[in-house]
């Protein structure tokens, strides 16, 4: 889960941001970075909400205290705070793919699927949001668009685990075993340890009368 690991200081000058309580504001935030970087997310949701005290519309903290409840699964509250950081900044393709993470955790599979394609519009070559794209779609049983969404995940990062398995049990659940089998095949060297991987390939094997 990636925070951003440093305060910011664009928008006001120092002084001005100071006189506002920005300095309060600069204080908890990396005081929560640093709780969130040795793990206690507890202590790292306390000082950003005590960062947002004093300055609310910093997009930054709400991004940062969104991922820490998102990691802990506090899935209307992640929204909540990644929401509220896209009115401040509403082109952040990672924020975008963030809020599409919250609302597919909820089951709103729609409005993932916005974000996800948001995220692709800001950043076209963001592997990331085409894999988490193309899985929601194929959980709904639409074939080309899982295939068309995960294969371009896999030209933009060719050992993404995720894009690589939905594109294998695409091909699986469309009986195109051959197509299947070469992609496990082509995965191995990086999932051959990954449970969903060898459950996949010895289901696609059995499909293709490969017994022993």
């Amino acid at each position: 889960m990636r925070y951003l690991s440093v305060a910011i200081v664009s928008i006001f000058g120092l002084g001005q941001l100071f006189s506002c309580g920005g300095g309060k504001a600069i204080h908890h935030y990396n005081l929560g970075v640093e709780a969130a970087q040795r793990g206690d997310l507890d202590e790292a949701i306390a000082r950003w909400r005590e960062s947002l005290v004093h300055r609310s519309d910093d997009p930054d903290t709400r991004y940062n205290l969104g991922q820490a409840y998102l990691q802990s699964g506090r899935y209307e509250e992640a929204e909540r705070q990644f929401r509220a950081a896209e009115a401040v900044r509403p082109d952040d393709h990672e924020l975008q793919y963030a809020l599409g993470r919250a609302l597919e955790m909820q089951g709103d599979d729609s409005g993932a699927k916005r974000a996800y394609r948001f995220a692709i519009d800001i950043m076209p070559n963001f592997h990331s949001a085409y894999t988490a794209f193309a899985a929601i779609v194929l959980r709904q049983e639409l074939f080309s668009s899982a295939e068309q969404y995960a294969s371009e995940a896999l030209r933009f990062a060719p050992r993404d685990e995720k894009a690589s398995l939905v594109l294998a049990e695409t091909y699986y659940r469309q009986a195109n075993y051959q197509a299947a089998y070469a992609q496990l095949i082509s995965s191995r060297s990086f999932l051959m340890n990954n449970p969903r991987y060898l459950l996949l390939l010895g289901m696609t094997m059995n499909a293709r009368h490969m017994y022993t």
